[in-house]
C-alpha cells in the first residue's frame, strides 16, 4: 500500500502523454459535488456500520421515466436519490422536478428519499417553499420524502449521514439515516 502523497509524488514524476488531461481538469463541478456528496454520505454512514449498495449514477428510476436523477443508492433496504442543485431555478422547474420524485414514489410503492444539494441559501429557501407547497397535497407520509443540504453544511465536519444536517421542506432538521430504524 501507497500512502496518498506518495502516489502523487509518483504521478507527478510520470512522463504522460501530451494529450493527457487530468479526470478532475475535465469534471464539471456538478460533478465533483454529486460524487462529493454521495462519498461522503457513504463514509459517515460506515461509521455507524451501515453499509451502501446498488449504487447508479444518471440512471432513469423506471422504464419510461422522464427524468434521471444524479445518483441513486441503498443502506440496508432504504433507497435515496440525489440530485445536485449548483444553479438556481424558476419556479416551474422546481415544481416539475419535485412532482416527478412525488409520481416516482407512487409508481415504485416503496419508500425512499430524494435528497438534493444546492448551492445558495436564497435557493434553499426557495426550493423548501415550492416542496413544501406540492408535499402539502400529499398523504402525512409522504411529507419528508425531500431532504435538503446546502453545501455549505457539506463542507462541515458533521457526520451528513447520522447528524440531523438535512432539513425537510418545512425546515425541521433530520437525520439521513433515522428513516433505517
Amino acid at each position: 500500500p501507497l500512502s496518498r502523497s506518495t502516489l502523487y509524488e509518483y504521478l507527478s514524476i510520470l512522463r504522460r502523454p501530451r494529450n493527457y488531461y487530468s479526470s478532475e481538469g475535465r469534471q464539471s463541478p456538478h460533478d465533483y459535488y454529486t460524487f462529493r456528496l454521495f462519498i461522503r454520505i457513504a463514509q459517515d454512514a460506515a461509521l455507524g456500520g451501515h453499509k451502501t449498495h446498488h449504487l447508479a449514477k444518471g440512471t432513469a428510476p423506471f422504464d419510461g421515466a422522464r427524468f434521471r436523477p444524479d445518483m441513486r443508492w441503498e443502506i440496508g433496504s432504504f433507497l435515496f436519490y440525489l440530485e445536485t442543485q449548483l444553479s438556481a431555478l424558476t419556479q416551474t422547474l422546481w415544481g416539475v422536478k419535485f412532482k416527478n420524485y412525488v409520481k416516482l414514489r407512487k409508481v415504485l410503492n416503496r419508500p425512499y428519499r430524494a435528497v438534493f444539494l444546492i448551492d445558495a441559501t436564497g435557493d434553499l429557501a426557495s426550493a423548501r417553499s415550492h416542496a413544501q407547497r406540492i408535499l402539502a397535497e400529499q398523504p402525512p407520509h409522504m411529507h419528508d420524502l425531500l431532504l435538503f443540504l446546502s453545501l455549505d453544511d457539506l463542507k462541515t465536519s458533521k457526520n451528513i449521514a447520522l447528524d440531523r444536517v438535512w432539513m425537510t421542506a418545512t425546515g425541521k432538521k433530520v437525520a439521513l439515516l433515522e428513516y433505517l430504524r
